[in-house]
């Protein structure tokens, strides 16, 4: 995206790194992945809004209004939830995921295909 270009830069170089650690730690059977979420509803999501609001009413709208521009992006159609990344988390760290390493994770409902 434009004017994000910083962002962007350091998204990379997580993913980066976690392929550079995945292949530095695999003779020791230790697997690195990244879990990468788009937008996840949450306080954070709540605080942005509230900074952009000049009273209550107005943080209902533009609450509303976020949640509904950013859903319509996401092939899903809504936002991550924090559900959605826990199980991922809880996948990588169980026995199912012991063949998967140097992976970039997106929880993203579709829209940070690769």
């Amino acid at each position: 995206m434009p004017k994000y270009a910083a962002y962007s830069a350091s998204k990379f170089a997580i993913i980066g790194f976690t392929q550079a650690l995945a292949l530095e730690l695999a003779p020791y059977q230790i697997n690195v992945n990244a879990v990468c979420p788009s937008l996840v509803d949450t306080e954070r999501v709540t605080q942005l809004v509230n900074t952009l609001s000049e009273n209550d009413e107005q943080f209902k709208d533009k609450y509303v209004e976020l949640l509904q521009n950013r859903s319509g992006l996401v092939p899903l159609g809504r936002l991550a939830t924090r559900t959605d990344v826990a199980n991922i988390v809880s996948f990588l760290a169980s026995e199912q995921s012991n063949f998967l390493t140097g992976l970039a994770i997106p929880v993203a409902g579709g829209s940070m295909v690769h």
